[in-house]
């Protein structure tokens, strides 16, 4: 009977021991990234963008058979909306989108960022940017992780190829 506990006990411990690493594997919930546009682009090109920015994906759609080959259907519509942030994206996919035309990506807001995460950011979307110093201070900013974003133009959530930022050391 002694040795009936033991093993009981032992294997509970074990058991505990595998879950804890199963926990500490996992490393938590993903942080919450901005979503690139991907509205009229192929499903297989739209899902190795979110691939690429650790971002999850779930399919809507897909007709009656489902989705055999990936690069035959069109992501329609996305949620969250571009620009968002998200942990996982909603792809509405179709055979062919109704008056889908391919528009700027939305802006996504970067004020308060570092500007060398901003610039990362921006670039992830493909949207182009400048960086000019903010106030009276003239130097130019070299190190982009020592500059923090303080105003954008365009604002958050219009569509632009391109963005101008106001940074500064410090935008107290």
């Amino acid at each position: 009977m002694r040795t009936a506990l033991f093993l009981a006990a032992l294997f509970l411990a074990a058991l505990f021991l595998a879950a804890l690493f199963l926990l500490a594997a996992c490393g938590g919930p993903a942080k919450p990234k901005y979503v690139p546009d991907l509205r009229g682009q192929r499903l297989d090109l739209a899902e190795g963008q979110l691939a690429a920015r650790g971002l999850d994906w779930e399919e809507i759609g897909g007709g009656t058979l489902g989705i055999v080959l990936r690069s035959h259907w069109l992501v329609c519509d996305q949620i969250p909306r571009p620009g968002r942030l998200g942990r996982t994206v909603k792809l509405v996919v179709e055979r062919h989108c109704p008056g889908t035309p391919l528009q700027a990506p939305v802006v996504p807001d970067v004020t308060g960022l570092s500007l060398e995460d901003a610039a990362d950011e921006l670039e992830g979307l493909g949207i182009a940017h400048d960086a000019e110093t903010y106030g009276d201070d003239d130097e130019a900013p070299l190190v982009e992780h020592l500059w923090n974003v303080c105003d954008q133009t365009p604002a958050p959530g219009a569509r632009s190829s391109y963005v101008e930022l106001s940074v500064e050391r410090d935008c107290g």
